[in-house]
């Protein structure tokens, strides 16, 4: 999820565990903590695709917060100078803990499972950026804060336990809605007909009840989208991916790394001489959020590049889609 999205969750975390014996420095710790995750943006892994595909990997492993957890927790109690008790342990540590989790209900890919398993997990039923989840969380808070007296009351804990307990109902829902979407779409392309090797659903832009559908075929891709509950006909555009390159792209190690993340929803495709491949799982038509240039097509054929370049997207484009 967002930044802001995280620093809220770890925020209300904070409180609702440790807030009646450490205040407001429980809600700032939790906001603090709940954004170091996301800190290993800053680490290059040496090719654009490699620093997309290596995002939430090790900083998001359970097994591995969990054995930082002391440490940061400390490391917190010292900056916010607040006694290092089993209640801020706790807290500290669900925090670290609840931020890959809810990543992990993109459709992004999130290793929660390093060192075990470097599979990436990905439940894809809820927009990386989502008001009706985030703005909950923020309100608990701030009626927690205003309400909060030093010697505590028992008041002042309770909105952010139901902000959480509100959110949580909203993440069922959205399981739910994946649930009957990935119905409809089940129904949909068993009435056209379609010959398809694998499909992805998410939802788009800020909700849960409009869906996007990528149905991926031999040659390139279908895309659908889907209302919740809805009846109507689903509208599929079929867009061409040069499957014929994939052969000479395979010997690139950025091009393996990015059929691997992507879960073999990406498209290639060739523009000014440059074949770009992007993730179809994140964006909408031609404008997705992770393009790259591989490698250039030139008189003597196809040549790979060393290093990859990201291709930034008109995302206007969004709005003729």
């Amino acid at each position: 999820m967002d930044s802001v999205t995280q620093a809220a969750l770890g925020s209300a975390i904070g409180y609702a565990v440790a807030g009646r014996r450490h205040g407001w420095k429980a809600a700032a710790a939790g906001a603090v903590c709940g954004s170091l995750p996301d800190l290993d943006v800053l680490i290059s892994y040496g090719d654009p695709i490699a620093d997309y595909a290596e995002h939430r990997g090790f900083t998001h492993s359970l097994f591995w917060l969990t054995l930082a957890a002391p440490a940061v927790a400390l490391m917190m109690a010292l900056i916010f100078r607040t006694a290092f008790d089993r209640l801020w342990m706790l807290g500290m540590w669900l925090v670290l803990a609840t931020h890959p989790i809810l990543d992990a209900f993109t459709v992004y890919g999130t290793r929660l499972w390093l060192p075990f398993s470097s599979e990436p997990v990905l439940w894809a039923t809820i927009f990386i950026i989502d008001p009706l989840y985030t703005l909950p969380l923020i309100v608990g808070v701030v009626i927690a804060l205003r309400r909060y007296r030093p010697r505590g009351t028992r008041i002042h804990s309770r909105a952010p336990l139901w902000a959480l307990g509100l959110t949580c109902v909203y993440l069922a829902w959205s399981v739910v809605a994946k649930v009957v979407v990935d119905g409809q779409i089940k129904d949909a392309l068993a009435q056209e007909g379609f010959s398809y090797t694998r499909y992805i659903s998410t939802p788009i832009f800020f909700n849960t009840l409009f869906w996007r559908a990528v149905v991926m075929t031999p040659d390139g891709y279908y895309e659908g989208y889907i209302r919740v509950f809805s009846n109507e006909e689903t509208q599929w555009r079929y867009r061409t991916s040069r499957t014929d390159l994939i052969a000479e792209l395979e010997s690139s190690k950025a091009f393996r790394q990015l059929q691997w993340f992507s879960r073999g929803f990406y498209r290639i495709r060739v523009q000014d001489d440059s074949i770009v491949v992007g993730d179809l799982r994140m964006g909408v038509g031609d404008a997705l959020i992770f393009q790259f240039i591989v490698g250039d097509i030139g008189p003597r054929g196809i040549t790979l590049r060393s290093l990859s370049e990201r291709v930034r997207s008109d995302y206007s484009q969004i709005l003729s889609e």
